[in-house]
């Protein structure tokens, strides 16, 4: 068990690892992650699905093959998205240009970014522990009471998730607003009042 508990610790450390970097990288480089995460992605799914081709087990072997073979597929398909939606990336790195010089110039919306991606690891962190005692727990008499419970804590999770995603969307849409306001020279075609 505290090998477990090991492992979901260096996940939960990893992921605010990657994110705190992907938003530095996306603050420095805007245009440019905007395609360096899907190739990054697709390079990724590809050398974890060879990876899982290559390494044996015993346990499950059909289903190492099925994993990796969809995680190839499905990163062939991110290289073909990005030939395909060419032009909409183009347009997402200039709505990501303009997101980033909003925070350059609001930082109080970095720290709302940082206090976002904390208390939605904890939410998650909540979810998956309320699951992991509703399926282990001998409280509950059967099936229906386990499946009723879970079902009420993936709603608790969608509730939450919803009201952190409206806390942060009226956040960005004063800087936003207030960024617009404060430009006087008409940048992107904007003209301040």
């Amino acid at each position: 068990m505290e090998g477990a508990l090991f492992k979901i610790e260096t996940a939960w450390l990893a992921g605010l690892i990657v994110s705190i970097l992907f938003l530095i990288l996306v603050q420095l480089f805007p245009g440019f992650m905007n395609y360096a995460v899907v190739v990054l992605a697709g390079i990724s799914l590809i050398v974890f699905g060879v990876k899982e081709l290559l390494t044996p087990d015993a346990r499950f072997p059909v289903l190492k093959v099925v994993v990796a073979v969809i995680a190839i597929i499905l990163g062939v398909l991110l290289f073909l998205a990005l030939k395909v939606y060419w032009v909409h990336l183009k347009i997402h790195s200039i709505f990501l240009s303009y997101a980033t010089q909003v925070v350059s110039r609001k930082c109080k919306v970095v720290a709302y970014v940082f206090v976002f991606l904390l208390l939605s690891m904890l939410l998650l962190g909540l979810t998956f522990f309320e699951l992991a005692t509703f399926s282990h727990t001998s409280l509950f008499s059967g099936r229906f009471d386990r499946t009723f419970f879970s079902a009420l804590v993936l709603i608790q999770f969608w509730w939450g998730f919803s009201t952190l995603k409206e806390l942060c969307n009226s956040l960005i849409i004063q800087s936003a607003s207030w960024f617009r306001d404060t430009l006087s020279d008409g940048i992107w075609g904007i003209e301040s009042n």
